[in-house]
């Protein structure tokens, strides 16, 4: 066994000197001081050295020897054992690297015994510096205790009967404790248990790594309190919220937003599904500001554009967002809401239009009054010409015709006073019905007998603080305009009506005031106009009509005069079914000092389930808006084919709302009639521009149909609705 550990031939038998020389340098003396003072003094010694073999090889080997006596007490040999240890001292360093390695990391390593399992439970018997640094516990005051003498309060039962259960069965767990250090500070620790076997398959111990969780769970604590509030909010929010991962290319909405957009998957921008969304002329400049930002380096995105509702719509909106990069700069988020804001814009439309005739009306009045100056000039060189009894024939038909040419002028000037609101006005309590019975003869001659025209005046008629003559003009005015757009003939009515104005109808047209007027109308059953030409009537020098054939200032002088009345004026038209125009003059105020102060108080109000189809969206989300707050259940829909899809699915409907003329295949008789095949007992109730009178004067629906007509109160509608419901149905 000596040969083979010192790698030399079977027999070797070396010297005592030749022994030693086995030995390096750095490990002779120790031999040999072990091997004399035991062969001098009888020490016995046992030594832990290295010998260089006959093969150069360093192996580590154990010597142990002890001194041989006679009878007399002398030392006579030595007699010893050489034993190889490199594998054990192999394994002692690998131990000593493994031991130095777990006492610096940064989990604590404990090891218990594998017993017991019920209390008090397994005894430490390793903790690492880690445990130290953690609980404030030095090594030597957890060993030979159980670690349930750090345990927190704010373990779950249940979660320790689970590492018991595991322990029991011998299989590695992880787990989640509390656990309280030294100083009674709580902490969060995430622990991974594993059993351990020794060499034959027998459980000697439990060694469990921990890893310190308390401020990740406090993140996380954080974070979920985070976005419970961003979840909160968002729902809550009358906003359009969302966030696009860029990276994953999924979208995430709220609710609004999966109602507003009636998509059942959020659809990622760029995706076909969204782009269906997108108003086709802001397809490509919308997803060229996302990519700019995408691509760029900015943090903040906004941008307008029209995205298509639920019901087929179109919503004008801003989108704003926070682009969220990672660390090399890309993006891979964009968080962010989009705000309706299509009532915003209409208003503001609605506010630059008045503006724009506001700074037209100063102009021109600016103009006219500096033109009347000149005119005055010119009529009374004429008139002072003609006064000195020009014997000249010709020369005083040139004047006469530049007297007539001025005075013609004069006219003009009038009415872009008119326009400008800076006129003289003389109003008086007039009564409307007087004033246009006394019209018709007149009307009649200028029209021409092609022109059938009829006269609805209203019982108990309010009178109205107005100028008689101006009146008078813009009744001939828009007769006059009526009878245009009805070349081949036609039918004119002409009524007057009590109105009053509330709130909501203000908020809807800004230029109007809340109050009592006395309303004026003209309706024709005429060409119509689209509403391009609609929104410009008002505007002076517009006109529609050949060259020569119209100055372009009628309908602005009529809005001129009404507005400085502190009146307001409506108009009405769909193409190939006339236009109405209604005058609202202001309600004489000694008629309405004499009136019950509280006669619009008792509303009436209701439950039932309304289907309301109009096209106009603003008006359909008024009356809507109106409806709910009366109580009632609506359903609102813009076209004939929505409204029968909807009767057809369900016939619970107490009443049919719905405006008369309409786009599609289904005008509102139309609609009213296929309706009532599905539910004979449904009650209908028409609205529109034209008046009920208009309505079957004109022949557009058949007498008798009850119609409630635009613009309507509050008051005016929940009436109506009332009285229609709570009247049997009407047969058809």
């Amino acid at each position: 066994m000596t040969a083979e550990i010192h790698e030399a031939p079977k027999g070797f038998s070396p010297t005592v000197g030749k022994g030693l020389a086995y030995y390096p340098p750095e490990y002779r003396a120790q031999a040999k001081k072990a091997f004399f003072n035991c062969a001098r003094k009888g020490k016995a010694f046992d030594e832990t050295l290295q010998i260089l073999t006959e093969k150069g090889n360093r192996v580590w080997v154990r010597a142990i020897g002890e001194a041989v006596r006679d009878g007399s007490g002398k030392i006579i040999s030595v007699h010893g054992a050489f034993q190889d240890i490199s594998k054990m001292k192999a394994q002692e360093a690998q131990l000593s690297l493994l031991e130095a390695a777990v006492s610096r990391l940064n989990d604590i390593v404990l090891i218990t015994e594998a017993e017991p399992l019920d209390e008090p439970g397994p005894r430490v018997v390793y903790a690492n510096d880690a445990f130290t640094k953690l609980t404030g516990y030095d090594a030597s005051e957890i060993i030979g205790k159980t670690p349930r003498i750090l345990q927190g309060p704010t373990t779950a039962r249940s979660e320790l009967a689970r590492i018991r259960a595991a322990l029991e069965a011998r299989q590695p767990v992880r787990a989640e404790v509390s656990n309280f250090a030294k100083d009674g500070k709580e902490y969060v620790l995430e622990i991974d248990i594993s059993p351990i076997f020794d060499t034959a398959e027998k459980l000697t111990h439990f060694v469990a790594v921990e890893r310190d969780v308390t401020e990740r769970k406090a993140a996380e604590r954080r974070l979920s309190v985070s976005e419970e509030r961003f979840r909160i909010v968002s729902q809550v929010t009358s906003d359009y919220a969302w966030e696009w991962d860029i990276v994953k290319n999924t979208m995430w909405r709220n609710d609004r937003g999966q109602a507003w957009l009636d998509q059942s998957t959020p659809q990622p921008p760029f995706s076909s599904a969204w782009e269906k969304l997108l108003h086709p002329e802001d397809l490509d400049r919308h997803g060229a500001s996302l990519q700019a930002a995408i691509e760029g380096s900015t943090t903040e995105w906004s941008d307008e554009y029209r995205l298509r509702r639920a019901d087929g719509s179109y919503a004008q909106v801003v989108g704003r967002g926070s682009v969220l990069r990672n660390e090399a700069g890309k993006a891979i988020r964009l968080i962010g809401s989009t705000v309706d804001v299509s009532e915003q814009r209409r208003l503001e439309e609605q506010l630059r239009e008045s503006q724009k005739l506001d700074a037209l009306g100063q102009l021109t009045g600016g103009v006219a009054h500096d033109f009347n100056n000149i005119l005055m000039v010119i009529m009374a060189n004429a008139e002072h010409v003609l006064d000195d009894e020009y014997e000249a024939t010709d020369a005083k038909r040139h004047i006469e015709g530049i007297l007539g040419a001025a005075e013609r002028a004069a006219q003009l000037t009038r009415q872009l006073l008119a326009f400008s609101r800076k006129q003289t006005l003389r109003p008086q309590r007039t009564n409307l019905n007087d004033l246009t019975a006394a019209t018709r003869q007149l009307l009649s001659r200028t029209l021409g007998e092609h022109i059938q025209i009829d006269m609805l005046p209203a019982d108990d008629l309010w009178s109205a603080d107005t100028d008689r003559a101006q009146v008078e003009a813009a009744l001939i005015n828009l007769c006059i305009n009526a009878r245009d757009a009805m070349p081949g003939g036609g039918r004119l009515l002409i009524e007057t009506r009590n109105v009053s104005l509330d709130e909501e109808y203000v908020a809807q047209n800004p230029e109007a005031t809340a109050g009592d007027y006395v309303m004026l109308s003209v309706t024709d059953t005429g060409s119509g106009m689209p509403p391009d030409v609609l929104s410009k009537v008002f505007e002076p020098f517009f006109t529609t009509k050949e060259v020569g054939k119209g100055t372009g200032l009628g309908l602005s002088m009529v809005y001129g005069f009404v507005m400085q009345s502190k009146g307001h004026v409506a108009i009405y038209s769909e193409v190939g079914h006339g236009t109405a125009v209604k005058l609202y003059l202001p309600r004489s105020m000694q008629e309405q000092a004499a009136e019950p102060a509280d006669r619009r108080t008792d509303i009436p109000r209701g439950t039932e389930r309304i289907l309301l189809v109009e096209d106009e969206e603003q008006v359909r989300g008024v009356v809507l808006m109106q409806l709910t707050n009366l109580g009632y259940a609506v359903t609102a829909v813009a076209n004939g084919t929505e409204a029968l899809a909807s009767l057809s699915a369900d016939q619970s409907y107490d009443l049919l709302l719905t405006d008369v003329i309409m786009p599609g295949l289904f005008n509102g008789k139309a609609l009213a009639d296929n309706a009532r095949k599905l539910n004979p007992s449904l009650r209908v109730l028409f609205m529109s521009g034209y008046s009920e009178d208009a309505i079957s004067t004109l022949g557009i629906l058949d007498e008798g149909v009850a119609l409630i007509s635009k613009p309507f109160s509050r008051v005016e509608l929940a009436k109506a609705v009332r009285g229609i419901i709570e009247a049997a149905p009407t047969e058809t």
